[in-house]
């Protein structure tokens, strides 16, 4: 079960007092454009020393298991936003509480699951080699050839400080990360 901390809701309810796009997809039940925009004010929180930690990402780990001892915490984000956005909009997600990346892909639902054409609000899920390991963002916008997202425990774009950020993936990328696919959130 997701669970938010409450100073996690306030301060998530502050970044998006004004903004007129998550009102209105808060108003009319719209999730896609819920989740993206409850994404958004994420960008450019910084771990403290690139260690996992910080004030709101200790928060973050709290969502799912609550436990943060310094872990991954992609997916705990992902979670984060998908409760917030459950409690905002009187939502339930299908989607297992999970801070594994392969776990929600194995057991998410194939109906709920794509590897091709994901749309704004939907989770990016890759698999690090052939380990357990994974890794998650929210997708933001889709092109032709590559797709762009916030995702928690990456690389900002200076290529050292840690934290929330934006990327720009392609779809074959063949690199150290293999992209599974995407899953609907609802």
């Amino acid at each position: 079960m997701r669970k938010l901390e409450p100073d996690l809701i306030n301060a998530m309810r502050t970044s998006l007092a004004d903004s007129e796009d998550y009102q209105f997809a808060k108003k009319n039940g719209l999730w896609r454009p819920a989740i993206t925009h409850a994404a958004a004010p994420w960008v450019g929180v910084k771990e403290l020393n690139n260690d996992n930690r910080g004030e709101f990402i200790d928060m973050i780990g709290l969502t799912v298991d609550r436990k943060h001892k310094g872990e991954a915490y992609c997916m705990a984000w992902v979670q984060t936003i998908l409760a917030f956005v459950e409690l905002e909009l009187n939502l339930i997600s299908p989607l297992k509480s999970t801070e594994g990346c392969l776990d929600l892909w194995n057991s998410t639902a194939p109906y709920l699951k794509t590897t091709r054409y994901p749309v704004p609000g939907y989770i990016a899920i890759w698999q690090h080699g052939n380990s357990v390991n994974g890794h998650a963002g929210i997708v933001l916008r889709v092109f032709d050839s590559y797709f762009k997202t916030i995702e928690a425990n990456s690389f900002g774009p200076d290529g050292k400080a840690q934290g929330i950020f934006t990327q720009e993936r392609l779809f074959n990328d063949g690199g150290k990360m293999r992209l599974l696919g995407f899953a609907s959130p609802f």
